[in-house]
């Protein structure tokens, strides 16, 4: 499947939700796949991101993206340039399974990590949890008060991008439904130094 976003500044997408979508490829098992994006010979400077994806991932597989067109363009792979990147394994156990905020009594109980930020930064947190678990999380101040979340809650994945101050802050990780138990991991990326 081939996927193309348009104004997200040419970055990186993490979730097909991210950007606007101008040409959403056509689900097929062919080894070859051939899409046409109509561009104005007037627009100039447009930046598109191309996203090459698999209906569901079974292996790595290679490929190649060749492009042509009747208009100056340049192709090249995006790097985030996070030169600082760190994982934590938890879990939702019987004792911390709290669930969505619809579980008020539960809630807070769900696993909190702490990551302290040395100097302003661009920060991307990863949940990675079993897929048949709906997962998100909320970024939060030492007194609980929610910053900013993930968004909806999404199957085994779900990603938070922010800039963040100086400070320390917490990560709430939940489940949709309360009382679900198994591993989870954050992966941490940043443009600066953070501890966990």
């Amino acid at each position: 499947m081939l996927f193309i976003y348009l104004r997200n500044n040419g970055e990186r997408l993490y979730l097909p939700t991210s950007g606007t979508k101008v040409l959403d490829g056509i689900r097929i098992n062919s080894p070859f796949y051939l899409a046409k994006l109509p561009v104005s010979k007037s627009s100039s400077h447009e930046k598109y991101t191309i996203i090459v994806s698999e209906y569901e991932k079974n292996h790595d597989i290679d490929f190649t993206l060749t492009a042509y067109a009747n208009v100056k363009f340049s192709l090249k792979e995006l790097n985030d340039n996070f030169s600082h990147q760190k994982r934590v394994k938890s879990e939702w156990n019987s004792s911390n399974a709290g669930g969505c905020q619809n579980n008020r009594e539960t809630y807070s109980s769900n696993p909190i990590t702490k990551i302290t930020i040395c100097s302003k930064c661009t920060l991307l947190i990863e949940i990675r949890a079993p897929k048949q678990y709906s997962v998100q999380m909320q970024l939060e101040d030492l007194s609980e008060k929610k910053l900013e979340d993930s968004g909806s809650y999404r199957s085994g994945y779900s990603v938070l991008k922010t800039v963040l101050d100086p400070g320390t802050y917490q990560i709430r990780s939940s489940t949709f439904n309360k009382g679900e138990i198994g591993p989870f991991f954050l992966d941490f990326s940043s443009d600066m130094q953070f501890l966990l």
